[in-house]
């Protein structure tokens, strides 16, 4: 009787134990997925602040004709990712983009000639610029590289 007690004692200690690995393993996954989560969202953050920040420098210094001025500020801005996490297709992107808007830019300067008065003539290229900085439209276009980029990056994880 004794022997049989002890069977049944061993085999209920056993179905605890095996509870409580299984608890750990679930534990363990869930807190590794949580991380990972976490960590992807901090990094598309990243991502879509560099986007817009590279493409608003740049079309500053599109429209601002590359000065020397220009590229002086802009270098001793810090703001930005630090780490490059663009792809060559992004920078690409960015430049096209800049183009067509530092060309809007040029044109509404050209159309105002005439219809405002003189102190207000010329390029409005930093309200311009801040619109599109903040606009859904590049918010946007920069989730979406971004997507892209995570999809690439943790594939290859």
């Amino acid at each position: 009787m004794n022997c049989l007690f002890e069977v049944k004692l061993s085999i209920s200690n056993m179905y605890k134990l095996n509870a409580i690995i299984l608890i750990l393993i679930i534990c363990s996954v869930s807190c590794n997925t949580s991380k990972k989560f976490v960590q992807k969202k901090q990094m598309k953050e990243s991502f879509v602040y560099d986007f817009k920040m590279i493409y608003y420098k740049s079309l500053l210094k599109k429209a601002y004709n590359n000065s020397q001025e220009i590229n002086t500020i802009l270098l001793a801005e810090a703001s930005g990712y630090g780490e490059i996490i663009l792809s060559k297709e992004d920078y690409s992107l960015i430049d096209s983009l800049t183009k067509k808007d530092n060309e809007v830019i040029i044109k509404d300067s050209i159309d105002q000639v005439g219809r405002v008065s003189e102190g207000v003539q010329g390029k409005s290229i930093l309200a311009f610029s801040m619109s599109k900085f903040y606009s859904k439209w590049l918010d946007g276009i920069a989730k979406e590289r971004a997507n892209i980029y995570l999809k690439e990056r943790y594939i290859k994880d």
